[in-house]
């Protein structure tokens, strides 16, 4: 399991203006948003290889596959970057820009599931043999896969991408009870999927 600290960089900057101490990573990411809104392909550049780890790795756990999930990565930031002008607060970039990411994730997930329910509508009608999933590791990815949406995504951004539960509720626009509400329950149902599989192959 991937965890990944969202620690911040322990030097900070003096804003007199607010009368505020700001954290210099996210004062410098602010202004780099600042420049991205007037089309400023430096400051892109730089929230790109910021972001670009944790993009993948949320595209990659709804995709399953890394072109797709490359894909995808890429048409995310085309659309953070194009609906940019519409973040009136540069600060809060982060949890606007990982909801848009969540919520792309998910419709590629959901539309590429249709795709295969007709696929294997299609198999079977044509009696076509079933392959079976190779490895625990695809079992795992499978059955994350197969939570519902609202619960797979607090468990993909907290177990796997490490986001404190006061971070996801700002993400998904939740209470702190719910995030770890929905995560026993991700983590139950996940629990009992193993499960099923393991005894669907004794």
């Amino acid at each position: 399991m991937y965890h990944f600290h969202m620690a911040e960089s322990r030097a900070i900057e003096y804003n007199p203006t607010a009368m505020t101490v700001i954290p210099a990573q996210l004062l410098a990411l602010t202004r780099w948003v600042d420049k991205a809104k007037q089309g400023d392909r430096q400051a892109m550049g730089e929230i790109y290889n910021r972001f670009k780890g944790k993009v993948f790795r949320i595209a990659f756990r709804y995709c399953g596959h890394s072109e797709d999930a490359q894909e995808l990565m890429h048409d995310i930031f085309l659309q953070a970057f194009t609906h940019l002008h519409q973040l009136r607060k540069s600060s809060l970039f982060t949890p606007w820009f990982i909801r848009l990411a969540v919520n792309s994730a998910l419709s590629h997930a959901n539309r590429r599931k249709r795709e295969r329910l007709c696929l294997q509508q299609q198999a079977a009608e044509e009696n076509a043999p079933r392959q079976a999933t190779p490895g625990l590791h695809r079992q795992l990815q499978d059955a994350i896969g197969r939570l519902p949406d609202k619960i797979r995504t607090v468990f993909i951004l907290h177990d796997v991408e490490g986001f404190t539960h006061k971070e996801i509720a700002g993400i998904m626009q939740c209470t702190e009870g719910t995030s770890k509400s929905q995560l026993f329950k991700a983590r139950k149902k996940l629990r009992l999927l193993l499960c099923l599989d393991k005894g669907g192959q004794t």
